[in-house]
């Protein structure tokens, strides 16, 4: 598509000409524009614009899923934990939202015990989503419970080595003393996302003199 292409004006205009009927249509090409200036890192656009669309359908969940998502790109944490929290207000089995909580509030806050209640919640509904697993892990990992952590982060890894997952694998092996393996972990991830910055920002925190 032109957004994937980052022909982002060219995909703004072409959204622009479309002649909108129904309220629905209108709200569908507010997320569409939304999701582009997304792709183009226009946080402040993109929230603006989510906004405009969820004064017209504040309760569609793929809309404050998504303005929560714009919200914490911006730090703005307040926000973002509130979308997310009306989100599962209406939704208590989403565990999407569910685990976006969780997860924001263990990197973003020490909020530990709270961020766990919610992350459990999502596993319980998906015990097989990676992306849960790996929370689930981080949460206990800054909580202090490394060996407790362990089996979610290395199931993650091992289904998933995406390089969030990869970094936080590797993180919790060295702190548990397995440098080796967590160099391995590393280097294996820098390998295919040498550009990512998670992943570069954990190595250095280790490896930087």
């Amino acid at each position: 598509t032109y957004g994937e292409k980052k022909q982002f004006n060219k995909a703004l205009r072409i959204l622009d000409d479309i002649d909108t009927g129904s309220k629905q249509q209108k709200i569908n090409l507010l997320r569409v524009r939304a999701e582009i200036q997304v792709l183009n890192k226009q946080w402040q656009v993109a929230y603006d614009t989510y906004t405009q669309a969820l004064q017209m359908a504040p309760n569609k969940a793929e809309l404050l899923y998504g303005r929560a998502m714009v919200a914490d790109q911006m730090n703005q944490l307040e926000k973002s934990e509130q979308d997310l929290k009306y989100l599962i207000s209406l939704e208590p089995d989403n565990s999407i939202a569910l685990n976006a909580l969780g997860y924001i509030l263990t990197i973003k806050t020490q909020r530990y015990k709270e961020a766990k209640k919610y992350i459990k919640r999502a596993l319980a509904l998906k015990p097989d989503d990676m992306a849960i697993n790996d929370s689930m892990g981080w949460v206990l990992y800054k909580m202090g419970k490394l060996h407790e952590a362990l089996p979610y982060l290395k199931k993650a890894y091992e289904n998933d080595n995406n390089p969030e997952i990869s970094a936080h694998y590797g993180e919790l092996l060295w702190a548990l003393g397995n440098r080796k393996k967590a160099l391995e972990v590393w280097r294996k991830a820098l390998a295919k996302n040498s550009e990512d910055e998670t992943l570069n920002k954990t190595i250095n925190r280790f490896l930087t003199p």
